[in-house]
């Protein structure tokens, strides 16, 4: 468990363990992060309460601490209602470490939000936190305690009861991305969120299949991306909720796209599944029971996974894929070529189709692009697999990927993500289209 040691601001230990911090930060190329923690109110209860029985209350805080973070972190109490707390090998990227740094201090409010007694009053506790990262805020241990310090007393004079990062930058990333986790939870229950539906087309233009893509509705910024919020709902946990309700309302409206499917041509739907929501416990349920409830065939829905996910723990993602698969769902593997799959565990998956990542079809006019386009066609035929070129955007790109070997696509060229009806539009045109071409 984490040892809690009581010092002064002045005493060695907290002062060596910032420098071997920062020693190997530099030296790693990791961060660390120093949180000087100051109970609000701190002198008037011991003015209150006096010495003794604040003291007490003292110890049970720094021990509620130590319970709730890492073995590898250390807590030092400085005394008057101060802590400072090292976090050890915070993430890199700085996005990623102020996550990593905000549920740090979701547990240190957690252990606030518990009742203290003391001489038979109950307590109402808060805390002003301020933040230093090691080693882009202070070049020893001395500036990097000052700099927190001074980012917790910032807290103090807006009234107390949070937290502050010393830089501005990480404090903008911070504010953004709470607001975003507060938000998605409104999002969720105000059903802000849509979902688009793009083609995916064979060489002559049928459509064969479409993707689901996910957009929020934002009541002040409009239409927002995927790309912005999925990565903060899979830290927030929201992911398995939002992914249950994507896979509930897609399966629903694929069963209506295909009433409108005279010609039998729209095969599947595909669902973009983050990793987080995949080793979710009770994915295979959710699945089970979506495929049940909403009426599509199991074939019918197809669950894209990046290759990144093929990474995670290799013999559980194996088990899971062949129990869907036993369900008769299909797997696309998303962004294909991008990371390091191995051809003899794709083997042993049940992959039906490979998707090429948009990087390599923006740059199909160059022979290192067009070379590794190539094996991936190849290797999609030793898996018995499909190939789609995804982000297709111009007729140029289309004929160079089908000279290559690539016959079905998904991009601008074709369509946009659209609305349910507008696909439902745009899929009765298409196959009105073609009735008339044989005629």
């Amino acid at each position: 468990t984490t040892e809690i040691y009581t010092l002064s601001l002045h005493d060695a230990l907290p002062i060596y363990r910032l420098n071997q911090a920062l020693f190997v930060a530099w030296r790693q190329k990791v961060q660390h992060a120093m949180l000087y923690v100051v109970i609000d109110h701190w002198q008037t209860l011991l003015a209150e309460h006096g010495r003794s029985e604040i003291d007490l209350l003292y110890q049970q805080i720094g021990q509620k601490f130590t319970d709730v973070l890492r073995e590898e972190d250390t807590v030092a109490s400085l005394g008057d209602g101060v802590f400072a707390i090292l976090l050890s090998h915070i993430d890199s990227d700085n996005e990623v470490a102020t996550t990593e740094v905000g549920h740090v201090l979701n547990k240190l409010t957690g252990v606030f939000e518990q009742v203290f007694v003391v001489a038979q009053e109950v307590l109402l506790l808060s805390s002003s936190v301020g933040v230093a990262m090691i080693p882009s805020d202070g070049d020893d241990a001395q500036a990097i305690m000052k700099n927190a310090e001074k980012a917790a007393k910032r807290v103090a004079q807006r009234g107390g009861d949070g937290f502050a990062f010393y830089a501005e930058k990480l404090q903008k990333q911070s504010d953004f991305r709470f607001n975003v986790m507060r938000q998605l939870q409104q999002a969720l229950d105000a059903d802000q969120f849509q979902v688009h539906y793009q083609a995916i087309v064979t060489h002559d233009g049928q459509i064969i299949g479409v993707e689901a893509l996910l957009y929020w509705q934002h009541p002040e910024q409009g239409l927002v991306g995927p790309e912005q919020f999925i990565p903060i709902a899979e830290e927030c946990g929201l992911i398995k909720q939002i992914g249950t309700w994507v896979l509930q309302k897609v399966s629903q409206q694929f069963v209506e796209f295909r009433k409108l499917d005279v010609n039998g041509q729209l095969a599947y739907i595909a669902v973009n599944i983050s990793a987080h929501q995949f080793h979710a416990p009770g994915f295979y349920q959710v699945v089970n029971q979506v495929i049940r409830e909403s009426g599509i065939e199991p074939e019918q829905l197809m669950l894209e996974i990046t290759e990144s996910l093929m990474h995670q723990d290799i013999e559980r993602t194996s088990k899971m894929l062949l129990q869907l698969s036993a369900l008769g769902v299909a797997f696309t593997l998303d962004d294909f070529g991008t990371g390091y799959s191995s051809l003899t565990n794709l083997g042993q998956l049940p992959i039906r189709q490979l998707k090429i990542d948009q990087s390599f079809v923006d740059n199909v006019n160059e022979i290192d692009a067009r070379r590794i386009i190539e094996m991936i066609i190849t290797m999609a035929g030793y898996l018995d697999a499909e190939v789609i070129a995804k982000g297709v955007e111009t007729s140029e790109q289309q004929h160079k990927l089908y000279k290559l070997g690539c016959l079905k696509y998904q991009g601008f060229l074709f369509n946009k993500p659209v609305s349910a009806d507008e696909f439902s539009q745009l899929l009765a045109q298409e196959q009105e289209s073609r009735a008339f071409a044989v005629l």
